[in-house]
């Protein structure tokens, strides 16, 4: 991985710096907290990628794994670094066009993660999903603390088929949002969201979590009888959700007024 940070106008180089081990690393997702420190979040098949002291995870699970990486304000040290993952293979590759995982960010610092991985995953007591549900990968959200060195909470979030997370967002409550791609027809919804039921080979779908991980608050399909895939997902002031992915077939056009 190779990071740069210019000034403003682009027409200063303010630091530059790799970060990765002997085989191959993926970035997919950064941005800076609000304590101005630059996080990064991405995958790695490397068993020697740095880890940083007293790291969630300082060992290689298999295959591959998520890497999140915090850097100081200046780029000079590590504030935390730590794998993520199972003995199976974890990916940002999305199930179709768009996004394959996203990361967020809270005022004290925590750092909250989602993506797509198979079973062994870690999670934590009180999870609304322990257990992988199958396929071969369920979408993962998980928080960790400041300095990557504790797993606040981890949970899975899927069925019997495949699905991913792609985007995450949260509101001012604590409450996470998600938008992914599913195949599942047992994909969880609750009762009064739009749309109930799987509508194609693949569906987009946007839920939400109590900020801690233990809860379904609601989950909705999103989608066409063709293939539909979920990317990104933000929220206005107002607590609306604006979803953003790819179709195949006819999203229900709602005329603005």
């Amino acid at each position: 991985v190779s990071i740069s940070k210019l000034n403003p106008d682009g027409s200063d180089l303010i630091y530059a710096t790799y970060r990765g081990g002997s085989t191959g690393e993926y970035p997919n997702t950064l941005l800076v907290s609000e304590q101005d420190e630059l996080v990064v979040f991405g995958v790695t098949s490397s068993s020697d990628f740095p880890t940083g002291t007293g790291a969630f995870d300082p060992s290689y699970n298999g295959d591959s794994d998520f890497t999140v990486t915090k850097f100081s304000q200046d780029g000079s040290a590590i504030v935390g670094s730590t794998y993520m993952g199972s003995a199976g293979y974890e990916s940002m590759l999305s199930m179709g066009p768009g996004g394959g995982g996203d990361a967020f960010t809270d005022e004290i610092g925590n750092v909250y993660c989602v993506s797509g991985t198979g079973s062994g995953f870690p999670t934590t007591p009180g999870a609304y999903q322990p257990a992988f549900g199958g396929g071969e990968f369920d979408g993962v959200v998980f928080c960790l603390n400041n300095d990557l060195t504790l797993l606040n909470w981890s949970t899975y979030l899927g069925s019997t088929n495949d699905e991913i997370c792609s985007g995450l967002a949260r509101d001012a409550q604590g409450d996470i949002y998600l938008i992914g791609s599913t195949r599942s027809s047992g994909f969880p919804t609750t009762p009064g969201t739009f749309q109930q039921a799987l509508s194609g080979g693949a569906d987009a779908y946007v839920a939400k979590l109590s900020g801690d991980g233990s809860a379904l608050l609601y989950g909705t399909f999103f989608g066409t009888d063709m293939d539909d895939y979920g990317c990104f997902i933000q929220l206005d002031i107002n607590g609306d959700v604006f979803v953003h992915g790819t179709t195949g077939g006819a999203i229900p056009i709602q005329p603005v007024g």
